[in-house]
């Protein structure tokens, strides 16, 4: 199995949800619990939910497909997408 690090943002993230979705339902429903166990929850699925989007920006995605050892080189339509990715990727645009 090849683990990239864009894998491994999504398996730190998918944990984040799991303990967000085990914090904000426990401080809801536990009777000794405070009110600073759901707040942690619902702040770390927010954080989590803001890494997602910014990890689902269309840069983000050419960037984690130019990085692929399959791919050769990536074909963009559009140049000012392609000036947003990084230099030192293989990135071409057609004209």
């Amino acid at each position: 199995m090849n683990l990239t690090s864009e894998d491994f943002q999504r398996y730190v993230r998918i944990a984040l949800q799991w303990l967000a979705s085990f914090l904000v339902p426990r401080g809801m429903i536990t009777p000794d619990a405070s009110w600073l166990e759901p707040t942690i929850g619902v702040c770390v699925a927010l954080a989590s939910l803001g890494w997602t989007i910014y990890g689902n920006r269309i840069n983000a995605k050419i960037a984690e497909v130019a990085k692929s050892p399959t791919v050769d080189k990536v074909v963009l339509n559009k140049p000012e997408v392609a000036a947003a990715i990084p230099s030192d990727k293989v990135i071409h645009w057609a004209s």
